[in-house]
C-alpha cells in the first residue's frame, strides 16, 4: 500500500526524534543544512560516519541554500557509499530524491526520500535491535508507516554478495575440488612413473625437479582448498544468519502488517463512527437550530408587532413634528413679515427724522423772522400810540386857543395852521394804517404758512418741541429694543425649526412654538401701539 508523501515525511520525522542530536530543532525546515542527518549517521555507524566525514559537512550555511544543497549531497553520497560498502546493496532502482528543492524550499518529497534511506541504514547496521525496538515504541499508525517504508525498501534493493556471491563461491569451490581431483590424478600419475623410473632405476634430474614443482603445488592448492572451505562455512553461516534474521523480519513484517490491517480495519470502522456521530451530531444541531429559529421566528413577530405600533406612534410624532414644523415656518413667514415692517417703520423714521431736522432748521429762520416782526409790530405800536398822544394833544391845544382867541384873523390863522397839522396828522395816519394792514397782511401770511407748514410736517409748537423731542428719543429706543426683540424672536424660531426636524419630543416643541408665536404676537401688538402713540404725538 503506496502512503502519502506528507504521511510518510510526518512519520519519518516523528521517528528521527528518537535520535538524541546536538542541536536541538523543531520543524522539518530546519533539516534543509543536512547537519541533523550527518549528526542521526554518525550515531547509526560512528566507524563509517567519523570525523573526517562529520568534517566535510558545514555548519554555518546561514541563509544560503547552495551551501545547503552541497551539505545535503554529501549526506546523500555518504548513504550510497554505506549502502554500497558496508551493507553490500545497491539502490540503483531507488528514486534520486531531488536535494536542491530540499535545500531550497523544504521539499517533502525529497525529505521523505532522504529519511527513508536513513531508516535503511538504521535498520541493517550492527545495532539494529535496539532502532526496530524503538520503533516499536512509537504510535501503531507511525509504526504501520515506518514497516511499510522499510519493506519498500528492501524490496528496490539489490544484493551484491550475499545470495549471488555465496553462489559464486560454490561454483569456484566446485571447480577447484575439480581441479583438485584433476591434480590428484596426475600426481598418482607422476608418483607411479616415478616409481616406474625408481624400479628401473633411470634417474632424471629435470624429473625430479619437475616432481617437486608439482609437489608444491599440489600444496598450494590444498591450502587455498582448505582456505576456500574455511570462506565456504564462514559464508554459509553468515548466510543462515541472514536467512534466519530475514525470516524472523519477514515474520514480524507479516505480523505488523496483521496488526496494520486490523488497525486500518479498526480505523475504518472508527470513521465510519465518526461518520456516524458526526451525522447525529449535525442532525441535532440542525433540530436545536431549527428551534432558535422557531424561537426567533416568534421573538422576530413579537418584534415587528412592536415595530408596527412604533411605527404608527413615528407617523403620528412625524405628523404632528410635519403640523409643528408648518407653525414654524408660518411663525417665519410671520416674524419676515415683522422684519419688512420694521424695516419699513425704520425707512419712514428716517424720513420723519430728515423731515423734522428740515421742520427745525425752518422753525428757527421763521422764529427769527417772527421775533423780528413782532419787534416792528411793538415799534409801530409804539408810534400809533405815541401818534394818538400827539393827535390828542394837537386838539385839545387847538380847542383851547378856539376858545381863548376867537378873532378871525387869529381864527383863520388857526384855521390853517390846524388844518395843515390835520392834513399831516392825516398822512402820519393812512401811512400808519397801511404800514399796518401791510404788517397784518404779512403775519396773517406768516401764519397761514406755519399753519401749513405744521400740516405737512406735523411738527407741534415751539413749547412742546423739547417735549415731543424727548418722547421721540424714548419711542426710538423702545422701537431698538422692539427690533432686538423681533430679531431675538427669529432666532429663536430658526432654532426651533431646525430642532422640529431633529427631535422627537413633538409635544415640548409644539409648547415652545406657541409661547415663540404668543411672544411676537405680543411684540407685534406693543409695537402697533407704539406706532400709534409716535403718530398720535406726531399729530399733536
Amino acid at each position: 500500500m503506496e502512503v502519502p508523501p506528507a504521511e510518510l515525511c510526518d512519520s519519518l520525522l516523528t521517528w528521527l526524534r528518537t535520535f538524541p542530536v546536538e542541536k536541538s530543532w523543531e520543524n522539518a525546515m530546519e533539516l534543509r543544512d543536512g547537519v541533523i542527518l550527518a549528526q542521526v549517521l554518525q550515531q547509526i555507524d560512528p566507524v563509517w560516519f567519523d570525523g573526517t566525514w562529520m568534517a566535510r559537512i558545514r555548519g554555518d550555511t546561514g541563509d544560503n541554500w547552495r551551501l545547503k544543497a552541497s551539505n545535503l549531497k554529501k549526506v546523500y553520497k555518504g548513504i550510497l557509499d554505506f549502502y554500497h560498502e558496508v551493507l553490500c546493496q545497491d539502490l540503483t532502482e531507488f528514486p534520486s530524491p531531488d536535494l536542491s528543492g530540499f535545500a531550497e524550499r523544504g521539499d517533502r518529497v525529497a525529505m521523505a526520500r532522504v529519511l527513508q534511506l536513513i531508516l535503511g541504514c538504521a535498520i541493517s547496521c550492527q545495532h539494529k535491535h535496539m532502532y526496530i525496538q524503538r520503533i516499536m515504541l512509537l504510535e501503531e499508525s507511525v509504526q504501520h508507516v515506518v514497516m511499510a517504508t522499510i519493506q519498500e525498501l528492501i524490496t528496490k534493493e539489490v544484493p551484491t554478495a550475499t545470495g549471488d556471491g555465496y553462489a559464486d563461491l560454490e561454483r569456484q569451490v566446485a571447480a577447484l575440488q575439480e581441479e583438485r581431483s584433476s591434480l590428484l590424478a596426475e600426481n598418482q600419475q607422476l608418483l607411479e612413473r616415478l616409481n616406474q623410473s625408481e624400479s628401473s632405476e633411470l634417474t632424471s634430474t629435470p624429473l625430479d625437479r619437475r616432481c617437486s614443482q608439482l609437489q608444491l603445488q599440489v600444496e598450494q592448492l590444498q591450502e587455498e582448498m582448505y582456505r576456500l572451505e574455511a570462506t565456504k562455512e564462514e559464508l554459509r553461516v553468515k548466510g543462515e544468519r541472514q536467512e534466519r534474521e530475514r525470516v524472523e523480519l519477514s515474520l514480524r513484517l507479516e505480523e505488523l502488517a496483521e496488526r496494520a490491517a486490523e488497525t486500518q480495519s479498526l480505523r475504518d470502522e472508527l470513521d465510519v463512527l465518526r461518520h456516524t456521530a458526526d451525522k447525529a451530531n449535525r442532525l441535532e444541531a440542525t433540530v436545536d437550530g431549527y428551534r432558535r429559529r422557531l424561537e426567533e421566528l416568534g421573538e422576530l413577530r413579537r418584534q415587528v408587532r412592536l415595530l408596527e405600533e412604533r411605527e404608527a406612534e413615528r407617523e403620528k410624532q412625524a405628523q404632528a413634528a410635519g403640523d409643528e414644523v408648518r407653525k414654524a415656518v408660518s411663525a417665519r413667514t410671520t416674524a419676515d413679515t415683522l422684519r419688512r415692517e420694521l424695516l419699513e417703520w425704520q425707512e419712514r423714521g428716517a424720513e420723519l427724522e430728515v423731515r423734522l431736522q428740515q421742520a427745525e432748521q425752518k422753525l428757527k429762520v421763521e422764529a427769527e423772522q417772527r421775533k423780528t416782526l413782532e419787534k416792528e409790530k411793538e415799534r409801530l405800536l409804539k408810534e400809533r400810540h405815541l401818534l394818538k398822544e400827539l393827535a390828542d394833544d394837537l386838539r385839545c391845544s387847538l380847542a383851547q386857543q378856539r376858545t381863548l382867541d376867537p378873532s378871525s384873523s387869529a381864527g383863520s390863522h388857526e384855521h390853517s395852521l390846524d388844518s395843515e397839522a390835520d392834513d399831516t396828522l392825516r398822512q402820519k395816519l393812512v401811512r400808519f394804517v397801511e404800514e399796518n394792514s401791510m404788517l397784518k397782511a404779512r403775519q396773517t401770511d406768516e401764519r397761514d404758512k406755519w399753519t401749513e407748514e405744521e400740516k405737512l410736517v406735523d411738527v407741534p409748537d415751539f413749547p412742546e418741541l423739547e417735549r415731543s423731542m424727548r418722547w421721540r428719543e424714548t419711542l426710538e429706543s423702545e422701537n431698538r429694543e422692539l427690533r432686538e426683540r423681533v430679531r431675538q424672536l427669529e432666532r429663536e424660531i430658526g432654532v426651533m425649526g431646525e430642532r422640529i426636524l431633529l427631535s422627537e419630543s413633538s409635544e415640548d416643541l409644539k409648547e415652545k412654538l406657541e409661547k415663540q408665536l404668543e411672544d411676537v404676537q405680543k411684540t407685534r401688538a406693543h409695537f402697533a401701539e407704539k406706532q400709534k402713540e409716535m403718530e398720535l404725538t406726531c399729530k399733536l
